[in-house]
């Protein structure tokens, strides 16, 4: 009878196995022709990858221990295995930018190494406990996959939908393995045991699938739209965002009653600079206006590069008195920022127009009165910073039209 369900588990084994295999040679073709020629830095979807190839060679050697001898199926399955955990969290650091390879990480290979030799020499050669095997193995893949989740995310001030998605996935992966380390000595029947080990690997397989297509699909979508919204000169943000975030702060403004300012900033003189120092020193001077900009600004406030060298700041919630005194500070920020040069160090200034009000008027009003603003800071000597009241000068105007 025990004969009977030997042979029983060794083709539940082979036949699953072999399932298993297929899905994971699936998974990497699917990786490779799906995102390997759509994604440039392609070292964290090589990682990816290997997540399903050593998932595959475990398996391989769990499957193959009816034909080689047993350590070696016991080393080449608890390496593989463990591997997967380790290569999906090194797709994850690349794609961080954390450029350590697995065999260049002494955390993953000492690990991988020790549970190695433990699970063989000691828990085979020395004592043969399979169910400490199991326990030990799979325990270090609950710890690398949890603490896997912690990479995901980027930018921590912007999550996309795609790191939460994954962390929630790691989540359960680790839960999957659980469930495996779990219910491993209820199984009497190697049959049943199989089966029950072949359904929990398939899902688990198909969910890191899932995961990593979604994550690197969700980065490829969050760049095509940064792009979208991005001047690629200055890493600012372009004219249609910041239109699209105006009229929100607008709409907001007239709910709620709030002062919104807008400030339009020009480079003083920008031809010659151009002229005198080059055209590649002036997207140098144009590139450290735009850091420096971005840091003397609020984290509410809206930076954009307008056009050339025109940049404007939408400001909510935000009255004239205290948009004065930043927009004073950017003028003062800006005389000091020094341009190196190979010819030389230089330096420019800026005007500034600034227009406020209660939101009451239209958005083309706020950004007109704040140009005319600018034309007046530069005749009136530039270097300045030239201020008007939206509704005030509307007033006015109505009034005259009116006469």
């Amino acid at each position: 009878m025990w004969v009977s369900m030997v042979d029983k588990a060794n083709i539940a084994l082979l036949t699953y196995g072999l399932t298993i295999l297929l899905l994971c040679v699936c998974a990497v073709f699917v990786l490779h022709f799906t995102l390997g020629k759509v994604v440039r830095e392609k070292t964290h979807i090589y990682y990816f990858m290997l997540v399903f190839v050593a998932l595959s060679l475990g398996f391989v050697g769990y499957i193959s221990r009816a034909f080689i001898p047993m350590w070696i199926s016991i080393s080449i399955g608890n390496f593989m295995t463990l591997l997967t955990a380790y290569a999906f969290r090194s797709a994850l650091l690349w794609r961080r930018g954390c450029r350590i390879h697995i065999y260049r990480d002494p955390i993953a290979l000492s690990n991988l190494i020790l549970l190695t030799v433990i699970n063989t020499v000691v828990f085979y050669w020395l004592l043969d406990a399979f169910h400490y095997r199991i326990t030990i193995i799979l325990t270090n893949v609950c710890i690398v996959l949890f603490g896997a989740r912690k990479y995901v995310v980027i930018n921590p001030q912007h999550i996309t939908q795609g790191e939460k998605q994954t962390r929630a996935g790691l989540l359960l992966a680790g839960i999957i393995v659980l469930f495996v380390l779990i219910a491993a000595p209820f199984f009497q029947d190697p049959w049943y045991y199989s089966t029950y080990l072949f359904t929990l690997c398939s899902s688990f397989t198909m969910l890191l699938l899932g995961v990593a297509l979604n994550l690197v699909l969700s980065d490829i979508i969050e760049t095509h739209y940064q792009n979208s919204i991005t001047d690629t000169l200055t890493g600012l943000y372009n004219r249609r965002y910041f239109m699209t975030q105006f009229l929100i702060a607008m709409n907001q403004s007239r709910r709620y009653h709030n002062p919104i300012s807008v400030l339009m900033c020009d480079i003083d003189h920008f031809k010659n600079i151009n002229d005198q120092y080059g055209h590649d020193n002036g997207d140098l001077a144009l590139q450290s206006f735009s850091e420096m900009l971005k840091t003397s600004v609020r984290d509410v406030d809206v930076v954009a590069r307008y056009g050339g060298e025109e940049f404007i700041v939408l400001m909510p919630r935000t009255p004239m008195e205290d948009a004065q005194q930043i927009a004073e500070r950017l003028r003062v920020n800006t005389e000091r920022l020094l341009i190196a040069s190979k010819k030389k160090v230089f330096g420019f200034t800026i005007s500034i127009g600034l227009s406020s009000g209660e939101g009451d008027s239209d958005i083309k009003d706020y950004i007109s009165l704040a140009d005319d603003a600018l034309y007046r800071a530069k005749n009136n000597g530039r270097n300045r910073v030239f201020s008007v009241d939206v509704e005030s000068i509307l007033s006015e105007k109505s009034q005259a039209a009116h006469l």
